[in-house]
């Protein structure tokens, strides 16, 4: 290769990296406002424990599978039985709930 041949190949490279840095902000910016239409933590345990009073929530996750974002909680009810409740994070619906027996 003559050095004309390098040159254009390297401008070439850093062209192609600026173009992808130029959009990697934009990626990452559409996350964070997807998190935004989502309930926090503090709004989903609210909905849990409008089911459960008196529960105490001892573990959360927020988790996202098959196209669908949810709130994972585990959970001591008020009869000293373990419950798994999943949460919608975007509606609040409950989805699921599932009961273990006692401690």
């Amino acid at each position: 290769m003559n050095a004309k041949t390098l040159l254009l190949a390297g401008c070439l490279a850093a062209a192609s990296v600026a173009a992808v840095a130029a959009e990697a902000p934009q990626q990452q910016d559409a996350p964070a406002a997807s998190a935004q239409s989502l309930l926090s933590i503090e709004q989903a345990v609210a909905k849990v424990l409008e089911q459960y009073p008196g529960a105490q929530v001892y573990e959360a996750e927020l988790e996202h599978k098959l196209g669908r974002t949810y709130w994972e909680f585990e959970l001591v009810d008020a009869s000293r039985r373990r419950v798994d409740v999943y949460v919608d994070a975007r509606t609040g619906e409950i989805l699921t709930k599932r009961s273990i027996l006692g401690l």
